[in-house]
């Protein structure tokens, strides 16, 4: 017989024994799916803090929010340079042009979801 090696992705296996958990603990099914998710949440944020792939940076933050409105910039996230343009709403991911497949839509005009 030959050897099978199988891949599995931690967070969803961590999801669902944190639900478990929590459920044991007495806490009823959605609310322990919610506990479960933020455990995965946390662990995952934290080892990529540890990793050195999520920088905490509330520096940035204060710097985006205080931009101009209509005012077009990049916000680093998970290590990706993400456009972004304030608005009135606050910092809103401004999509951009990828072989045509996507349409930006003007600084001037509402947020393509109503927003």
């Amino acid at each position: 017989m030959t050897e099978r090696n199988i891949l599995i992705n931690r967070a969803p296996v961590l999801t669902l024994w944190a639900t478990t958990v929590a459920e044991r603990l007495g806490f009823d099914e959605d609310e322990a799916l919610s506990l479960g998710k933020a455990v995965a949440g946390l662990n995952a944020q934290s080892k990529g803090q540890r990793l050195g792939i999520f920088k905490p940076v509330p520096q940035e933050v204060k710097k985006a929010r205080a931009r101009n409105r209509g005012e077009e910039f990049f916000v680093e996230i998970c290590g990706r340079q993400v456009p972004a343009i304030s608005t009135a709403d606050g910092v809103l991911h401004r999509p951009i042009e990828l072989a045509g497949l996507i349409r930006t839509w003007p600084a001037n005009s509402p947020h393509p979801r109503g927003r």
